[in-house]
């Protein structure tokens, strides 16, 4: 598995991002896609973010994409949660624990799971963020995505990210469920 740092060509995307710190908008709401411009800009990775009131299925939470290579991918995913960290948890702090949501295919799921849990609880161990995986009876009618909840401090929740996608990068079923249409941002 590649660590942080190295370069991959695999070209991924993330299924989906949504930041719990503000239910109403991930990103500023001056930014006026300047914001995502200079994201794409400065990781490689292509950043589009779902449009005013679309939101995840059962939720108010817009959804943010990105995808291209692995580490353009966490490059860019890094930019959007530091910014979302200095934009609403300003007066806490450095290390501030907040949440952030990955949609992905339930088809994918068990990969990040593991046998008995065990890559789960690896990853868990190895980035010391907390991981969880919403249960499958939550979807709704057509929703094949499930949610994985990675909370912790910016660089906890890097890692931990960085783990999944290298994960799902090994993954076939994920690898064909990136080539269909993403319908949760425009």
């Amino acid at each position: 598995m590649a660590t942080e740092g190295t370069e991959s060509n695999y070209n991924s995307s993330t299924e989906g991002l949504q930041d719990q710190s503000s239910p109403r908008q991930s990103l500023p709401p001056h930014s006026g896609g300047s914001t995502i411009t200079e994201f794409q800009s400065r990781s490689g990775a292509r950043v589009q973010l779902s449009r005013n009131f679309e939101f995840f299925p059962g939720t108010s939470d817009r959804v943010i994409m990105v995808s291209g290579l692995v580490d353009n991918i966490l490059k860019a995913v890094e930019l959007i949660l530091g910014k979302l960290i200095d934009e609403f948890y300003a007066e806490d702090g450095d290390d501030v624990r907040s949440k952030v949501r990955l949609v992905v295919p339930n088809s994918s799921c068990g990969g990040i799971i593991g046998k008995g849990g065990a890559t789960i609880k690896s990853f868990i161990e190895d980035s010391r963020a907390g991981i969880k995986i919403s249960p499958q009876d939550n979807n709704f009618p057509g929703l094949h995505d499930r949610l994985v909840i990675v909370t912790g401090t910016l660089g906890e929740q890097m890692r931990a990210i960085e783990l999944i996608l290298y994960k799902l990068a090994e993954d076939r079923h994920y690898i064909q469920s990136i080539i269909a249409p993403f319908p949760y941002a425009g």
